[in-house]
């Protein structure tokens, strides 16, 4: 087999994927092909050329992997063997060896019957390996496009039922997501799937539901637990079709207003709406009568403008915060801290260089926030630093943390401890903010005392 047929091997998974799994008819392929190209309208699309190519490599690479025999002549221990060997992770393979192997097996998956897969599914079930390397829900999946409540019935015969069950819905979502999510609350209404459970298909479900539409998206999510409307509101979002997510918008927005919906689930919403469409952002935005509330959530989308490394705009959002919060500049950073402190501490940093002179940061200001930082290594402290310009109270902040967590670490034999390398990562940042003289040497005893504390010994 040539190079160029391993490349077109490699290639196809990530546009077919489970697309061969749905049969091998030319009339199946042409409309996987336009739903591919609706889906994504700057996809390149395949030629009768293309097509033959990736048949042929296609033929070639099975043939190879089976040794030039037919899949139906393989006995029940050697396609067992098979299906083993390629759902195996080796983290020693190169990306092209593991995207031929991946190809292999929705190859090899494609040609055998329901009877076959069911077959396969009873020897894995049975098999350690196969929990290991994730080869039950592949070939649980291959069966659900063939047979979804064949494989449905399969699941429930498990003792990991819920979790298989997960993975059934989340497969059928791509072909028949009413189905899926039908079975998905009947599932969790007779407590089969509890909303632990059901996590992995909420994913796959909010995203194809929302491709239906907002009305059928708002439906499903009226029929849920509340505990599961606000991850898939915060996954489905994007699938939704350009012309309905102003109104989505607004819909999410009154319910958090009401409590229907959990305001984080909201601001996700709104943060997606912000790095999707910044001119539109600003337009839904400019309806909200309340300026505090607008300065809030004008917070939250300069957030997200600096995780996509929109600095600049980032910074014309804060600036309008600020502008419309005089004399409540205090408040405005107290709500910058609740929002930014744990995910995006350098954001911080940045909006307090922004504020008007005479407003000054104190380390008191994250008393409740450094308390907790010893938990996760101290990360982001020294960018809270950065946003304190006197360096007494750059030093009260950092000593204040470290002195917590040692204090916390002698009282609690539980306290989650940090090593070595943990303490030289942080001892190379405080560093770097060039503190002298006695703020210097009181963090470094700081800083020592909480790298030599011990917890309590247990009982």
């Amino acid at each position: 087999m040539t190079q160029t047929h391993w490349w077109i091997a490699g290639a196809c998974i990530a546009s077919l994927g489970l697309g061969y799994l749905a049969g091998s008819s030319r009339s199946s392929a042409a409309d996987s092909e336009k739903t591919r190209l609706a889906e994504n309208p700057r996809a390149t699309k395949f030629t009768s050329r293309d097509r033959e190519a990736r048949e042929k490599s296609g033929d070639e690479l099975l043939s190879g992997l089976l040794k030039g025999r037919n899949v139906n002549e393989l006995s029940d221990e050697e396609l067992v063997k098979i299906l083993l060997q390629l759902s195996k992770y080796d983290p020693s393979q190169d990306s092209l060896t593991r995207a031929r192997q991946n190809y292999q097996l929705q190859l090899l998956l494609q040609k055998l019957p329901t009877s076959r897969l069911e077959q396969a599914l009873d020897a894995l079930a049975a098999d350690p390996d196969s929990k290991r390397y994730g080869g039950i829900n592949t070939i649980l999946t291959a069966l659900v496009s063939k047979d979804p409540q064949g494989a449905l019935a399969w699941a429930k015969t498990q003792k990991n039922a819920a979790r298989l069950i997960s993975t059934v819905i989340a497969a059928m979502a791509k072909d028949d997501p009413m189905a899926a999510a039908e079975l998905y609350r009947n599932e969790l209404l007779d407590g089969t799937l509890s909303t632990q459970d059901g996590w992995s298909a909420s994913y796959s479900l909010g995203s194809a539901m929302a491709k239906l539409g907002k009305k059928p998206l708002m439906d499903f999510l009226d029929s849920l637990p509340q505990q599961q409307q606000g991850n898939l509101l915060s996954n489905c979002y994007r699938d939704l079709p350009e012309s309905e997510r102003l109104d989505m918008l607004d819909e999410i927005y009154h319910r958090s207003k009401d409590g229907r919906v959990n305001d984080w689930s909201f601001k996700s919403i709104f943060s997606n709406f912000v790095t999707s469409d910044l001119a539109q952002a600003e337009t839904w935005l400019s309806k909200i009568d309340s300026e505090e509330e607008r300065a809030k959530l004008e917070i939250s989308a300069a957030s997200s403008l600096t995780q996509n490394g929109n600095t600049d705009a980032a910074k014309e959002w804060m600036l309008r915060a600020i502008s419309r919060s005089q004399g409540k500049e205090k408040e405005l950073f107290a709500e910058t801290i609740q929002q930014m402190g744990y995910s995006r501490p350098s954001d911080i940093a940045l909006f307090a260089s922004l504020l008007p002179k005479g407003i000054e940061v104190r380390a008191d200001d994250f008393k409740n926030l450094v308390q907790n930082m010893g938990y996760n290594g101290f990360s982001g402290l020294s960018d809270l630093a950065k946003a304190i310009k006197e360096p007494t109270e750059q030093t009260k902040l950092i000593t204040d943390a470290l002195n917590h967590f040692t204090t916390n670490t002698a009282e609690s034999s539980q306290i989650a401890r940090m090593n070595s390398t943990d303490f030289e990562i942080l001892s190379n940042q405080l560093q770097k903010l060039n503190l002298t003289g006695d703020n210097a040497e009181q963090v470094q005893q700081a800083l020592a005392a909480a790298q030599s504390a011990k917890p309590k010994a247990r009982e």
